[in-house]
């Protein structure tokens, strides 16, 4: 169903027992999947779940201001480490 004919069936449909419809807007949810499905990896699924995780980076609440000025320390796991 296009837009134009979904905007069509719901004025329609209440106008047959009298109640007016009037159709604002339409939003429209592209299917992304459908566009980029093909190119994903499909082992990618798993990537995160479980066995599959490793723990690449950690992240520490500091008081040293003067090396993280965030307040936050970031660390690397050791396949980060090894690329690094």
């Amino acid at each position: 169903m296009t837009p134009q004919q979904y905007k069509a069936a719901i004025e329609d449909a209440p106008s047959k027992i009298g109640v007016p419809a009037i159709v604002e807007d339409i939003y429209v949810v592209p299917d992304y999947m459908l566009w980029i499905g093909p190119y994903i990896d499909s082992k990618f699924g798993v990537a995160f779940k479980e066995t599959h995780t490793q723990l690449q980076f950690t992240f520490e609440a500091t008081t040293d201001i003067q090396n993280f000025p965030n307040g936050v320390k970031v660390g690397r796991g050791r396949i980060l480490a090894k690329a690094f």
